[in-house]
């Protein structure tokens, strides 16, 4: 069980560490906007569409499609093309790296383990100041389909499977 969680720990990990990062990229970015691949494109869903549940909890396709699309722009953004198997594969990965996350968040909870606010507020406040200016920081939300209280709860939920990991596994 332990190996099962760590291993899930570590894809959670690296999928919330690109999704900290691709902010970052995007705001120092100012290319003309590339044509992106047809597969990127999110499918016409309503809003509170899921695409699995966790215990109770609803993994959305927003939420899936965000990831999925972050991920192909980082691929193409290094050059690699993007063909159908490799979408397949992206497309699980990025499904496992979300339902691993969330486990491990409710498994968080389940412990009593949680960020504390003021440390959240803190992580806030250094990504905003990633960000050029007010403006390029709620473009760049606007760019990625994101509200400020979904990177709130983006980062509450790193910061809390981070205390959970240093707590049971470190």
């Amino acid at each position: 069980m332990k190996h099962t969680l760590t291993i899930r720990f570590i894809a959670s990990l690296a999928a919330l560490t690109l999704l900290c990062a691709a902010p970052v990229a995007q705001a120092a970015e100012k290319k003309p906007a590339e044509k992106k691949p047809a597969a990127s494109k999110p499918a016409a869903t309503t809003p509170a569409e899921k695409v699995a549940v966790v215990n109770g909890t609803a993994v959305s396709r927003a939420e899936f499609d965000r990831e999925l699309n972050r991920v192909q722009r980082q691929l193409i953004n290094n050059g690699r093309a993007i063909d159908t198997a490799t979408l397949k594969e992206l497309q699980t990965g990025v499904l496992d790296s979300l339902i691993g996350r969330e486990l491990l968040y409710q498994e968080s909870k389940k412990k009593g383990i949680r960020a504390a606010d003021a440390d959240v507020n803190k992580e806030m406040e250094a990504f905003r100041k990633q960000f050029a200016d007010d403006t390029a920081y709620r473009d760049t939300l606007i760019a990625m389909n994101l509200g400020e209280e979904d990177i709130r709860l983006q980062i509450e939920k790193g910061m809390t499977i981070q205390k959970y990991i240093e707590k049971e596994y470190l």
